[in-house]
């Protein structure tokens, strides 16, 4: 039976909004993922509009819901980067008007994919303003995991260095001999010596 999905979108699970074009004071970005069903973000301004998520570890994404009102076109991009830089696209929809009722946009990619970060982009709204009330995103963190696994694998073994070898404590030091020359004046050296000390 295969592993149940978490929701990864969860300040409670580490995740965070990590930046946004524009809230109103009491709508803003984070209630997106504060897992409370009765807070939402609302938009202010322009489209596009922006929200970017930030998770707390590399994941590996194989579905996002996104529940909304007045959100035209959802265009979503990821990052696989440390910080939220180089998107690229990830998955888009069309939304049709639900007039004051709950938009659900289900975005299915086709193989489980990588991500650090998501770009939610409102490209268009069918209003001056939109909301998205809530952000689930389904996966796990099985991107890291192999990561490290694979780290651990390409790390090389340790080399240990020979223990420097011990001399024996029998062993007994080679003294230099002198040479027959020396050995010859060494002998008349002390031979003259003793033969003065003798006439003394």
């Amino acid at each position: 039976m295969p592993a149940q999905l978490e929701n990864l979108a969860l300040a409670s699970a580490g995740s965070k909004i990590a930046m946004a074009t524009s809230w109103h004071p009491k709508h803003t970005p984070d209630m997106m993922i504060d897992g409370n069903p009765k807070t939402f973000w609302v938009t202010t301004g322009l489209f596009p509009q922006e929200a970017v998520l930030t998770f707390p570890a590399p994941v590996s994404i194989r579905k996002i819901t996104v529940s909304s009102m007045k959100v035209a076109h959802l265009d979503i991009q990821r990052s696989v980067h440390e910080k939220p830089v180089q998107f690229e696209h990830f998955v888009e929809q069309d939304l049709d008007d639900a007039d004051q009722g709950i938009q659900l946009a289900t975005l299915i990619p086709s193989a489980a994919t990588p991500a650090q970060h998501l770009r939610l982009t409102i490209s268009r709204g069918h209003g001056p303003f939109a909301s998205i009330h809530r952000i689930v995103v389904l996966g796990d963190m099985a991107a890291k995991k192999t990561e490290e696994t694979k780290q651990t694998v390409a790390d090389p073994m340790p080399v240990v260095a020979p223990a420097a070898s011990t001399p024996s404590p029998l062993a007994i030091p080679v003294v230099a001999q002198p040479s027959g020359q020396e050995k010859e004046d060494g002998g008349m050296g002390a031979g003259a010596s003793d033969e003065e000390d003798i006439n003394r």
